[in-house]
């Protein structure tokens, strides 16, 4: 009996029957070690691997430089301000508290006459100008939304509190009162709890979910990437009947093994490209999100990843078994891609603002969708870390059924070629 058949099973047509005297016996695990090397070769040199990844680090890169290159307020607001010494004083404070308050960089310049201030904004000189009175006058060169940009926020949110300070000075204050009610301290906020999960600081938790969703988003990338690659790869092996030649030496469980983990390989190779370019770019652009991460979202995020891979790896090489022809691929991926499409799109509304719904609670419970939900909510702060380990245990736990339930249908179906076969045929064989 060979090595590599174990105590329980013969050993395939073609294996060795004996070891040489002299030579250790094989392993089970050295034709697996094989394997993946050959795995992680076959991806290497494919010239649409190479095409992919380079997209995806550039896509990587550009979604850490762009928003910190165009996010509100990063420009500089030119205002204008013109009137007496004594009027441009109370309209500096108001407009440079109002700044403040919007998270706009403001610089306020002084304007020798209305003319020159309405010509400067005509210009494009100027955002805005304001001619102190009363009337006092904001001159802009297109009518501001409140809902369109920052900047037109800022300008409706000054002409209000310009309105208030008019409406305070009719009160026969001085300007240092009228300044001092413009400008007052914010009261303590005391809450008497956080949200679960989440941190006191508000830098920390935008970083916390802007790395979960970086990480969702990786997960459905990968996922989609891997999960073909093992799908494609063993429909090509089984069609072109490689599949025999790779049985003779191993047994199927191996050759299974291998393709999982040399695709993962590849696949964990890949993500830990996408974190050095993420971080890499968030250097050199000084992004606030990479600058708050903390390892431990970091940490998560990989986790979840592994076991999302884990997960689904199995059951997309099992459909895999089941046809000989590419043409039939499709019809196998669209049951597989589907959970993940759901789990990504349910995911994406709570990192960006939106509220945790029953769905999305039940959703974050279920092995297919929860490496996609369960990080989300929990960036969000709408589950404690506890919640968190437990649909872990619960996905690991179903990866490992997932797994004898997978090794049963290839095992059964892989060497059958022509119509495809039943998933109840292959558990039979």
């Amino acid at each position: 009996m060979s090595a590599l058949a174990g105590p329980d099973r013969a050993a395939p047509s073609g294996a060795a029957s004996s070891v040489p005297p002299g030579e250790r016996p094989l392993s089970w695990w050295s034709p697996v070690r094989l394997g993946v090397e050959r795995e992680v070769v076959i991806r290497l040199r494919s010239k649409g691997f190479r095409v992919a990844l380079a997209i995806t680090l550039l896509a990587t890169a550009a979604a850490v430089v762009v928003p910190a290159l165009v996010k509100p307020g990063s420009s500089v607001v030119q205002a204008g301000v013109v009137g007496s010494p004594s009027s441009v004083g109370p309209v500096r404070t108001v407009l440079r508290a109002t700044a403040r308050h919007d998270g706009i960089k403001l610089h306020v310049h002084t304007v020798p006459s209305a003319a020159r201030a309405r010509y400067l904004v005509r210009a494009g000189k100027l955002r805005m100008a304001v001619v102190a009175g009363p009337p006092t006058v904001i001159v802009v060169k297109t009518a501001p939304s409140a809902t369109a940009s920052p900047t037109d926020a800022f300008v409706v949110q000054s002409s209000y509190q310009l309105g208030l300070g008019e409406s305070i000075a009719r009160q026969h204050l001085t300007s240092a009162q009228v300044a001092a009610v413009l400008s007052p301290a914010p009261v303590a906020v005391q809450p008497l709890r956080h949200p679960a999960g989440h941190p006191a600081g508000i830098a920390s938790f935008n970083a916390r979910k802007g790395v979960a969703m970086a990480g969702v988003l990786a997960t459905l990338i990968l996922l989609q990437f891997g999960g073909g690659w093992i799908l494609m790869g063993v429909i090509q092996e089984k069609s072109t009947r490689v599949i025999e030649v790779l049985l003779a030496a191993v047994r199927p469980l191996q050759l299974l093994t291998a393709k999982i983990l040399g695709i993962g390989v590849v696949i964990v190779g890949q993500a830990a490209l996408m974190v050095a370019v993420a971080v890499a770019a968030g250097a050199v652009v000084g992004s606030s999100i990479l600058a708050h991460a903390a390892p431990a979202a970091l940490g998560m995020a990989a986790a979840w990843l592994l076991l999302g891979y884990a997960f689904y790896s199995v059951l997309f090489a099992a459909a895999g078994s089941l046809v000989s022809r590419q043409e039939d691929a499709q019809a196998l991926m669209v049951p597989l891609i589907l959970p993940i499409t759901i789990g990504y799109a349910t995911a994406f509304p709570i990192l960006v603002g939106g509220s945790s719904s029953l769905l999305l609670r039940v959703l974050a419970w279920l092995p297919p969708t929860a490496p996609f939900d369960m990080p989300a909510m929990y960036a969000a702060g709408a589950v404690a870390l506890w919640q968190v380990a437990a649909s872990a245990l619960l996905l690991l736990l179903s990866t490992v059924v997932a797994i004898r339930l997978a090794g049963r249908i290839y095992s059964g179906a892989i060497m059958r070629t022509g119509q495809r076969v039943r998933i109840r045929q292959a558990l039979k064989a």
